[in-house]
């Protein structure tokens, strides 16, 4: 075989060679189109090349007459017999087996109505299926009561006629085969027959039946074994095991049940078994190495027990070789009557040529790889192993099938990512990994292709020889690659080459190289050689420190990928325009690259563009929109990109796109309907986008659309349901968004809503939804109505209704489906401390649950044994969303297992993430015996797609390395950051380095006394702040606002701040003065309002909102309170002036009103009113939208009681000024609703208003500017019962507490016609006149406000 390679290596370079004289630029056509050309080549070259045809034809000539070729084409036959080693073997890999037994046969067992149940036992070869399915085949324990067990062995071999042959044999209890049935009548007939036979023989019989070793893919001939079985008309199970997924997910009629590796120490108890036989004391040397052993199986019992067997009874020199030299060389030097990989080769000789190919490259890739699904592919193409059989499929659509093909037999799988939700976003990389047991077969079958270089000297054999693929691994020094034993290579990778340094004609002599790999060496300059590579068609150099491309790259014409990420380019070269078969472009994270070249728009063939995490990248060119091919382009973390060219639509072939962390796209062009192909689109954490063009409806092949975190998002557009293709919607976190779920497609599958808090929901809501597989509900607040719904969606897997108050009702015991329920903070109903015993039926009755996620220990407590209450963080994966919260992180060993299982640096998905850490005051607390915190903390670094970053309860004294060192490319992305208890730090990380930084909130760090480090950073530190919390510092003393650049100047710390909160810091001054900004929360902060007026530059927006509780404001202070002209409101509480009055914003109130007097009048009023009811009674009328059509506003005394009160009717319509008390409220909780007049103003925060006419405690007091006059509307009384208000608010749930003051509690209702209303609760009665608003109702219009 190595001999017919080289012949087929030695003809493939001939015709490269023919190539390179005749014309690189033709496309590759065949053979007879290079032989054809052979005119046009000098003489002497001819002459050459011809001599050399005629060698390698003689040399095949020799090779057939020995009939070498012909023998080749047999495979060889393995002994499929069941020899006493193999019985050994089956019964060694029972071990850990247990658990996986009991679940089967429970399966197997859960529906003993049905006639025919077949479960398939799918997994990796070697795993122990067969053992497994012999565990189960011979089990004796209760609930089988079987006539009939019967074993088929089908060896990978699909025989209808057969099967059925071999099953009225072992029934009828002879053996009987198919000959001896009828051997007279025809193929068809005699099936017929075997069939009815069949039928008759199991007839009246419960039978197991077991069928080992199905490959077959055919779906026709699986669904007719299929009703082969099924027609026998009684209780029949059958267990299927098979190494392809693709067959069990076409013969399953429950789902297939998949078999992972075992754990380490079942592992090691098979291998010691075998190694060191029963009892007898062990070696401490040979056990410790016989553990390193067992590592390489990972998880795998043939492994184990073939290793356990070569090291049985032999010297240390075996056992050496057992852990460390390759397996096939282990196969063949001790000889074994098992060998390891024969079940593999029999998969392997099945399959096409073409995927041989494919999966013989994957040896090229180093044990325990993170392969690229596109570059492979990309790869597979550039070697030109991929093509159709009939030339109808485009090569990238059948290397997609292989690897389809090779996912479904194991030898590829994919690499668990931390999906959204479980959900594969397709614009994500898809990565692969090799099982290192496949790893070691495909590096067997390799041999003869592959080789391996380092830095030793290679054996005077192996250079007689030339090879398709060579990796080098571990070169040191300089380097001219002319090696013999690359010089023919068509595959050249480098591995932890970092010591190598390259010629200038490095790559003179490989000529034929078609993929070039430097992405594994650590050169800064690409030799000019490069140039005479005329075949590359694949070229990688991400993470090179490579500056600039040379010139003589734009003669690699056939060049058809090339992968520049990560690398330190400063400029694209104009002549990347000239690689015209260029179809795929990787610029990701090319941080320092200026603006692309115009000429990119020539490259008429391209298909695949990242140009992904370019921070500074403002606009994209025009010229971009000429890429009519291109099918995928990520744009993602372009966080200065703005808006998308005008032609965007032109590229009408898109397919994928991905603008997720475009933290400034604020639209989309109207020309963004034209992407007719477009089948997934993520604009996740796109914060400034604020609606969708109305041409988006037009995109009707969207399948996938991700919207989480688009919070200015307000409306989709009204004919958004005619995109009737769309499955996946994700609307996670888009808090401004009016959005019906009426106008969605009843298609999806996959539908979250969390923090939508403007969903409208209403009754039967979601019944029409019966495809969806996963919905999130989590803070919405469903109605009980809705949740009924949820009863209908009978294939729902998932479902999460965290942070709700919750009633589970009975229609959930129709989600027979459902395997996961999140119920996280949620507040159920369970008087006397204990839960009802419905929810407790209903929960057993859901027999599919797997997982109820919940901390209600009342639940737990009853939670049936096989339901968990929560998941591994290893686990996660399977529902694991982009936000991750980890609990209880303690300083010691426990802290540590955590943070490696969390591997935080290699989740890209993650965009939230919380640490909380254990309050530890001690090491030795919770069995801590060593302080590890700071370490635990360092090896929690998440990667740099993380947007949100909370640290809670951290003690540590230092900060990690990653918030010390240059975070500007570390967390480069961060926009939110919550600093809170970190009890030990006496100083900030440079957050100005967080070039993103949008929202800042610090909090209770009692030895934090100067921000001098956490300022730094950058040349424009907190340029894009927007809000500024801070909290609970109590000795934090000076925060100045002005910044001394290096040109001597200043400039303003904080630009752009739209908010700033400062509570509870007594000793805090902002120097010169406090920053200008929109809105100010101040409180308990003496020295905060010491200075003069807020300073900042001409484009801070003017202050609008003002609220200030229990300080000392200053004389300037109130002075310049009373001249702003922009302010709308004013609530000032608890505060003294420099004399040490008091000071309210009810004075403020009538400076205000007595300014505006002469401009303002209010119809149908009463001229005797006080100003400040004047204000109020504005109030009315300036809301806007509908909310009060279904939410009303409740107020209760604190003990809970409430009647009717007509006196209080009275005066409610003799006062206006009481009317104006219970509009505050209305808006307090709902920032806007509707009149008659459709007027709005900003929201009110306030919840109760000064009051002249009532003896009142001096509460709260506020100002608010109003628009418009009001008109007293009528009122109406209503009652309810105190048993009706405490049913609305689930008995005064703290689930459903809104907000609470000084003398309030606010919470949400729900009455039974499903309105929403919101509950004010008095914690005390504070005068007579109160009491009898305790016992009012009041209509306003057609809108409710409800006074108890």
């Amino acid at each position: 075989m190595a001999t017919i390679n080289q012949i087929v290596y030695d003809s493939e370079h001939l015709l490269d060679e023919f190539e390179d004289q005749n014309g690189i630029g033709s496309e590759r056509t065949g053979c007879i189109t290079k032989a054809t050309s052979l005119c046009s080549c000098p003489f002497f070259l001819y002459d050459t090349r011809v001599n050399r045809m005629k060698i390698l034809r003689k040399r095949l000539d020799l090779l057939a007459r020995d009939s070498v070729v012909f023998s080749l084409m047999q495979h060889p036959k393995f002994d499929l017999e069941q020899s006493d080693i193999q019985e050994e073997f089956y019964r060694a890999a029972i071990v850990g087996r247990d658990s996986d037994k009991e679940k089967i046969k429970e399966l197997m067992l859960e529906n003993d109505t049905e006639t025919l149940s077949i479960i398939p036992i799918v997994g990796l070869v070697g795993l122990g299926k067969t053992a497994l399915a012999r565990l189960i085949f011979h089990d004796q324990g209760e609930g089988w009561n079987l006539d009939l067990r019967i074993w088929i062995d089908l060896n990978r071999k699909f025989d209808l006629k057969n099967i059925a042959a071999d099953i009225i044999s072992q029934a009828n209890g002879t053996k009987e085969g198919p000959s001896e049935i009828n051997t007279n009548i025809q193929i068809h007939e005699n099936l017929q027959l075997l069939k009815d036979r069949l039928q008759k023989t199991l007839h009246d019989k419960r039978c197991l039946i077991v069928l080992d070793d199905l490959c077959s893919i055919d779906k026709s001939q699986l669904d007719e074994l299929k009703e082969m079985l099924r027609r026998t008309n009684k209780w029949i199970k059958v267990l299927v095991t098979t190494s392809s997924e693709i067959t069990a997910e076409l013969m399953h009629t429950f789902p297939p049940y998949k078999l992972f590796p075992l754990s380490e120490d079942d592992c090691w108890e098979i291998f010691s078994e075998k190694a060191f036989g029963d009892g007898g004391i062990v070696n401490s040397c040979l056990k410790k190495i016989g553990k390193q052993i067992v590592k390489r199986c990972d998880g795998i019992p043939s492994l184990a027990h073939f290793l356990g067997s070569v090291v049985h009874n032999q010297v240390m020199d075996v056992w050496l070789a057992a852990r460390d030299e390759p397996i096939c060389k282990l196969e063949s030097t001790y000889s074994m009557k098992v060998k390891v990989f024969s079940s593999l080769n029999q998969i392997y000789y099945d399959m096409p040529s073409a995927l041989k190919l494919c999966f013989l490259y994957l040896s090229v890739f180093p044990k325990g790889s993170i392969i690229d699904k596109e570059k492979l592919i990309r790869q597979w193409i550039a070697l030109d192993i991929i093509g159709s059989k009939h030339g109808t499929l485009p090569s990238y659509v059948q290397a997609e099938m292989y690897i389809q093909d090779l996912l479904s037999i194991h030898f590829l799988q994919v690499r668990k990512t931390h999906s959204v939700n479980g959900m594969e976003v397709s614009t994500s990389p898809t990565t692969l990994y090799m099982h290192n047991f496949v790893h070691e077969f495909a590096r067997h079958v390799a041999c003869n292709d592959i080789i391996i270089l380092d830095d030793k000297e290679m054996n005077d054999n192996a250079k007689e020889l030339s090879f398709q693929y060579a990796l080098l691994t571990h070169y040191k020094g300089q380097s001219t690659l002319c090696s013999a034993l690359l010089t023919r290579a068509r595959a050249l990778h480098f591995l932890n080459a970092e010591a190598i340094k390259l010629h200038r004609e490095a790559f003179e002599l490989l000529r034929h190289l078609r993929v070039l790999n430097l992405s594994g060496s650590c050169i800064e300059e690409i030799p000019a050689s490069i140039g005479h590579l005329k075949h590359l068609r694949y070229l990688d150099i991400s993470g090179l420190k490579v500056q600039i491309l040379p010139s003589s790259m734009s003669t690699l014409i056939n060049l058809e990928a090339l992968d520049l990420s990560n690398t330190s380019l400063k400029e694209l070269p104009s002549f990347i325009g000239s690689l015209e078969k260029l179809k795929y472009l990787n610029l990701q994270g090319c941080d320092i690259l200026q603006n692309l070249p115009a000429t990119l728009g020539h490259l008429q063939t391209l298909e695949h563009l990242r140009v992904s995490c370019r921070y500074d990248i403002g606009e994209l060119a025009d010229s971009l929109c000429n890429l009519q091919d291109l099918r995928f382009i990520d744009l993602s973390s372009c966080t200065e990109l703005p808006q998308l060219p005008c032609s965007f639509g032109n590229l009408m072939k898109l397919e994928d796109l991905n603008l997720s962390s475009c933290f400034n796209l604020k639209q989309l062009p109207e020309s963004f309907g034209n992407l007719y192909f477009l089948r997934s689109l993520n604009m996740s954490s796109c914060y400034e986008l604020e609606q969708l063009p109305g041409s988006f409806c037009n995109l009707v092949k969207l399948e996938v659309l991700i919207l989480r975190r688009c919070h200015r998002l307000q409306n989709l557009p009204p004919s958004f349901g005619n995109i009737e293709n769309l499955r996946i919607l994700d609307l996670t976190g888009c808090e401004a968004l009016h959005v019906s779920v009426g106008m969605l497609t009843t298609n999806l599958e996959y539908l979250n809503l969390q923090q939508c808090l403007k969903l409208p929901t209403r009754p039967n809501c979601l019944n029409n939804f019966t495809g969806l597989k996963f919905l999130n509900l989590s803070q919405c607040i469903p109605t009980i109505d809705c949740l009924q719904s949820l009863g209908y969606l009978f294939n729902l897997e998932y479902l999460n209704l965290s942070q709700n108050p919750l009633v589970i009702p009975l229609s959930f015991v129709r989600l027979q489906k459902l395997h996961t329920l999140d119920l996280t903070g949620c507040a159920l109903e369970h008087p006397s401390h204990s839960l009802p015993q419905m929810f407790l039926d209903i929960i057993h009755k859901m027999t599919g649950l797997k997982f109820l996620l919940t901390k209600d220990p009342m639940i737990v407590a009853c939670l049936p044994p096989y339901i968990r209450c929560s998941v591994r963080i290893d686990e996660n994966w399977h529902l694991a969303t982009d936000e991750l919260v980890i609990p209880d992180l303690t300083r010691g060993s426990r802290g540590l297992t955590i943070a490696e299982r969390a591997n935080l640096k290699n989740r890209p998905e993650l965009r939230f993430l919380k640490l909380e850490w254990t309050n530890t005051s001690h090491p030795a607390v919770h069995g801590i015996d060593e302080d590890l915190g700071e370490e635990v903390m360092e090896k929690l670094q998440p990667h740099q797609s993380l947007e949100h970053f909370e640290l809670v309860g951290y003690s540590g004294f230092a900060w990690p390395t990653w918030m010390m060192n240059n975070m500007v490319t570390l967390l480069p992305n961060v926009v939110r950051l919550h600093l809170l208890c970190l009890g030990n730090c006496k100083d900030l990380p440079p957050l100005g380095q967080l070039i993103n930084l949008r929202h800042l909130h610090i909090e209770d760090m009692p030895n934090l006394v100067n921000l001098g480090m956490g300022l730094s950073g950058g040349t424009q530190p907190f340029k894009k702040l927007l809000h500024l919390k801070l909290e609970n510092l109590l000795n934090l003393e000076e925060l100045p606002i002005l910044l001394l650049t290096n040109n001597g100047n200043q400039q303003f710390l904080f630009p752009a701040l739209e908010e700033l909160s400062v509570l509870s810091c007594p000793n805090l001054m902002f120097k010169p003065s406090l920053p200008k900004c929109q809105k100010y929360g101040i409180k308990d902060s003496n020295m905060i309002l010491s200075c003069g007026e807020p300073l900042g530059p001409w484009s801070s927006p003017s202050p609008a909102n003002i609220m200030i509780t229990g300080c000392r404001i200053s004389s300037s202070w109130l002075q310049w309170l009373e001249s702003l002209q922009t302010i709308e409101k004013i609530v000032i509480d608890a505060c003294v002036g420099d004399d040490g009055e008091a000071v309210t914003s009810f004075k403020l109130l009538g400076v205000k009103c007595t300014q505006e007097s002469s401009s303002r009048k209010i119809p149908n009023e009463k001229r005797n009113q006080s100003s400040s009811g004047t204000r109020i009674l504005n109030e009315l009328t300036t809301q806007d939208d509908a909310y009060m059509n279904t939410r009303h506003v409740v107020d209760v005394d604190s003990s809970g009681w409430q009647s009717s009160g007509e006196p209080s009717l009275i005066s409610l319509q003799q006062n206006p000024v009481t009317t104006g008390l219970g509009t505050s409220i209305i808006r307090k909780l709902f920032p806007k609703f509707n009149t008659s007049l459709g007027q709005s103003v900003e929201r009110i925060t306030s919840s109760a208003v000064s009051m002249p006419s009532l003896e009142t405690p001096p509460t709260s007091r506020q100002l608010s500017r109003s628009k418009m006059p009001a008109q007293i509307p009528r009122v109406r009384s209503l009652s309810l019962s105190l048993k009706q208000v405490q049913k609305a608010t689930r008995r005064f749930s703290p689930a459903l507490k809104l907000s609470e003051s000084g003398s309030w509690e606010v919470y949400k209702g729900i009455l039974p016609n499903n309105q929403i209303v919101a509950v004010r609760r008095a914690k005390k009665v504070v005068s007579t006149f109160a009491y009898s608003l305790i016992f009012s109702i009041c209509v306003l219009s057609h809108h409710l406000a409800i006074y108890f």
